[in-house]
């Protein structure tokens, strides 16, 4: 995150690794909500892009389970 310089401050002082769980998760849910008004566009490829859509949304939040799980042995 040093590289894109990130202010954490709009993020309650969060570090990067929750910063970049967050943006993530913003890009995937604004880009599940254009597929939804180019369905039409995208025709028989729509139901695959959804489920890949989904499965990026999810990534993180697993991500952030296991980081939590690691975490809760310290």
């Amino acid at each position: 995150m040093e590289a894109f310089d990130i202010s954490t401050d709009g993020f309650m002082n969060m570090n990067g690794l929750f910063t970049a769980m967050a943006t993530w998760m913003g890009i995937a849910v604004i880009l599940l909500i254009i597929s939804s008004y180019i369905k039409e566009f995208l025709g028989s490829l729509y139901r695959t892009i959804r489920v890949t859509q989904l499965v990026f949304l999810s990534i993180p939040i697993i991500l952030l389970m296991i980081f939590l799980f690691v975490v809760g042995f310290k």
